[in-house]
């Protein structure tokens, strides 16, 4: 009868070790599912970052390609907000801001500068952008 007994113990596995392989099933499976999430926002933020970039360079381009008679008006630095277009990634919610400062007597450019700011997700700010506005025409 003992022979029967240890046989009979060996032929599947114990409730205790099939509650304990659950258990680190499940610790595994939230491990993976918060890293899906973390990754799902860190995405959505680089998507939203990205796009914030894109209308800022945009529009620093625009303001660069003016006419350098629009220019020369310019002799003290210029600072301005808008919203963005309210078909955006952002709607209405986003902010340009361009600034132009006028040249000095050392240097003969305009610095134009661009940044979006946008009280969303995780409040996105670009970096901002800067070019040099010489002064030759453009075509």
């Amino acid at each position: 009868m003992r022979a029967d007994h240890i046989q009979a113990s060996k032929a599947g596995f114990t409730l205790v070790e099939v509650m304990i392989a659950s258990a680190l099933l499940v610790i595994a499976g939230i491990a993976l599912y918060g890293s899906a999430i973390s990754a799902s926002r860190m995405t959505a933020m680089a998507k939203d970052h990205a796009a914030a970039q894109g209308i800022a360079f945009d529009e620093l381009w625009r303001q660069y390609n003016r006419p350098l008679a629009d220019f020369e008006d310019i002799t003290v630095a210029t600072n301005w907000s808008f919203a963005t277009d309210a078909n955006s990634q952002f709607g209405e919610d986003a902010i340009v801001r361009i600034a132009i400062f006028p040249p000095t007597q050392e240097e003969d450019y305009w610095e134009i500068q661009s940044n979006l700011i946008w009280p969303g997700r995780a409040g996105t700010v670009t970096n901002g952008f800067s070019v040099r506005r010489y002064r030759t025409e453009r075509f």
